[in-house]
């Protein structure tokens, strides 16, 4: 006589496993969705930063070159006007040789800063109390200035702060004329 083995041949999963499962998926897709969330604001703002630098050697080119603004190369140069509580900045050719923008006629083109991203501090030696700053560049070589007729700077550093991720970053200027994106 044969005996026959019956094994229990039943397949699936039970519903605590089912649940288990789908709670580790759910955990996961949140932890990825929340951290591409932070880093795509992070990088929104190192992309600007790097926008803004090249702006400003933008405006230094354009002081190189001697470069004409409305039929002339204009006897300050070209700059970069920030401002802590304005959501742009603005590149400006000095024609009246005042080391500043004076609106609107020196007005070349306005940047708008991303959402979220401000002017956190502007900061230059000797430099208090001060909420805007003009650097402009000076032909032929250029000349670099920073500030404004009456007051003169040797270093800038401009700190951009992203609201949402309280991030910030800063670029340094120099009157050598170096741009440089630092590491915060």
């Amino acid at each position: 006589m044969q005996k026959k083995l019956f094994k229990n041949s039943q397949k699936g999963f039970t519903l605590i496993e089912v649940l288990v499962s789908t709670t580790i998926i759910v955990m996961l897709t949140g932890l990825f969705l929340a951290n591409y969330h932070s880093a795509n604001q992070r990088s929104i703002l190192n992309i600007f930063i790097q926008e803004m630098a090249s702006d400003i050697r933008l405006m230094q080119n354009y002081g190189l070159s001697s470069l004409e603004y409305e039929g002339s190369v204009p006897l300050g140069g070209w700059g970069i006007y920030l401002n802590k509580v304005s959501n742009n900045y603005i590149l400006f050719a000095d024609i009246d040789n005042d080391k500043e923008y004076n609106p609107p006629g020196e007005m070349y083109k306005t940047v708008n800063f991303p959402d979220g991203v401000i002017v956190e501090d502007i900061i230059g030696d000797t430099m208090s109390g001060k909420s805007s700053i003009s650097i402009t560049f000076v032909p032929p070589r250029p000349t670099v200035n920073i500030g404004d007729i009456f007051n003169s700077y040797n270093d800038l550093v401009v700190i951009l702060k992203d609201d949402k991720n309280n991030t910030t970053k800063s670029i340094n200027v120099n009157y050598f004329g170096l741009v440089d994106v630092l590491r915060n």
